[in-house]
């Protein structure tokens, strides 16, 4: 079997990642942060490489682990973290290794009356001329931009739900938002569950990435028409071609996945 490394930090990523360690099959995990790695199912079969990388980096990790003419390389990243895939697709041809990109399956379209952006530049802008309460459930990356951008104006009215991971936390106390403004969960997250933090915050406006299936986008959207709040979407990049997790899958071992009944 030839040599592999999956870029994850995704359930994608890591369901992938299961999969091939499910099978015997070796192969390398790079994610971003430390919080990426406790939510891996760490095998035998599966070495977790923690730590963000640029293009120069990746070619020398890929030099050090022999990902070269006979690996795989697989971007199992975010639909959003457009410089992440220009990065390794680059490394990856650098170093003339195999590439696939891993898609997130879109779910449903986004409905007619939600607000949709091309950027969180973009919403901002609109969202600091509107009244009452938003919530941010675009990750923590995204905060400094959103705050950037006119939202630090009426902080007080803004509630962020991120991942309950230092990082994360450490950004959202370096911006200034208090404390109870702050709901660290990991997902995924139910309707019922979004629409009761809608609900206890008083929440008029839920900004959100369309992040498909995986990123509980339809959970989302169901509990903002549920409560009465406004949905706030920004558009997903264009999209390049992929592969799903089980055609990924299938591209590796010769086989189909094997599914419950």
């Amino acid at each position: 079997m030839k040599r592999i490394v999956i870029f994850s930090g995704t359930s994608e990523g890591r369901r992938l990642s299961e999969m091939l360690s499910n099978d015997g099959i070796s192969h390398l995990v790079c994610v971003a942060t430390d919080y990426g790695r406790e939510v891996m199912d760490q095998t035998g079969f599966a070495e977790v490489r923690v730590g963000r990388m640029d293009r120069e980096a990746m070619v020398c990790f890929f030099k050090e682990n022999d990902i070269l003419s006979d690996a795989l390389v697989i971007d199992a990243t975010h639909p959003y973290a457009r410089e992440a895939t220009e990065n390794i697709r680059s490394a990856a041809a650098l170093c003339k290794a195999d590439y696939i990109r891993v898609l997130r399956e879109k779910e449903g379209g986004i409905p007619e009356k939600a607000r949709i952006y091309e950027d969180v530049k973009s919403c901002a802008a609109a969202l600091k001329e509107e009244r009452g309460n938003v919530l941010l459930t675009t990750g923590s990356r995204d905060l400094a931009a959103f705050f950037k951008e006119g939202l630090k104006s009426r902080s007080d009215g803004v509630y962020v739900r991120v991942l309950p991971d230092e990082n994360s936390l450490k950004i959202c106390r370096d911006l200034g938002i208090g404390r109870d403004h702050v709901i660290a969960m990991q997902g995924p997250f139910s309707e019922e569950l979004n629409g009761a933090i809608i609900r206890q915050f008083e929440i008029k406006h839920l900004v959100t990435k369309d992040s498909g299936k995986d990123g509980g986008f339809i959970q989302k959207l169901n509990a903002c028409k549920n409560t009465g709040a406004c949905l706030h979407v920004i558009k997903r990049p264009e999209e390049e071609e992929g592969v799903s997790v089980s055609e990924a899958y299938k591209i590796i071992t010769g086989k189909l996945p094997v599914t419950s009944k």
